[in-house]
């Protein structure tokens, strides 16, 4: 499983990437709940070069650390960014509302999913919410965008793809380009605000 193990730096480097342009400078609380998301998703991805990389058995914390991960902290990161690309300053009441109603969403698909399998609300609130922040700022608009898709692509692997060690990599490539972006479009909305000010 060499390409699926080395494809988890490709996601830790992505997310040391977002951490550097990360736009919550003047918001501590925001900035450390995405801190916190992105160390909770380089540890899943760490424990997973460990699994694939080496003879350790961390299969159960991976999978621990993998579902905290996509089932808490990727829809946290998501909101988080529709958050900043509405105006973090000055949300909006509405926005609020939406806030709330998708953390509600999230919160019951990470219950729901240690039983079932209902992943497509997860997606679907993460998506939903980079959607929102696409028609709320066109300065990131291009960079959000392909973030999404890059996102997006991870559901077809399974059906394109049917060796799992270039089938993981592919998915690790894919979310380590969504992180890439993210971070590219973070930087796009604070190079505005620097010459708004200036």
């Amino acid at each position: 499983m060499l390409i699926a193990g080395l494809s988890e730096f490709l996601i830790i480097a992505s997310l040391i990437w977002v951490a550097i342009k990360h736009p919550f400078a003047h918001h501590t609380h925001l900035r450390n709940l995405l801190f916190l998301c992105l160390l909770i998703t380089a540890v899943a991805a760490s424990l997973g070069a460990i699994k694939y990389l080496t003879a350790f058995n961390t299969l159960e914390a991976h999978s621990i650390m993998t579902y905290i991960s996509k089932y808490l902290a990727m829809p946290a990161i998501s909101l988080l960014t529709l958050f900043h690309f509405n105006n973090t300053a000055t949300p909006s009441r509405s926005l609020l509302i939406m806030i709330r109603f998708l953390i509600g969403i999230s919160i019951l698909s990470f219950a729901l999913n240690i039983q079932y399998q209902l992943g497509f609300i997860n997606d679907g609130v993460i998506i939903f919410s980079l959607i929102l922040a696409c028609w709320s700022n066109k300065s990131a608009l291009k960079y959000l965008s392909i973030a999404i898709l890059c996102l997006a692509s991870t559901l077809l692997w399974g059906a394109i793809i049917t060796d799992q060690n270039i089938r993981t990599g592919v998915f690790h490539s894919a979310v380590a380009l969504f992180f890439l972006f993210l971070g590219t479009a973070y930087s796009q909305k604070n190079l505005k605000t620097i010459k708004i000010k200036r």
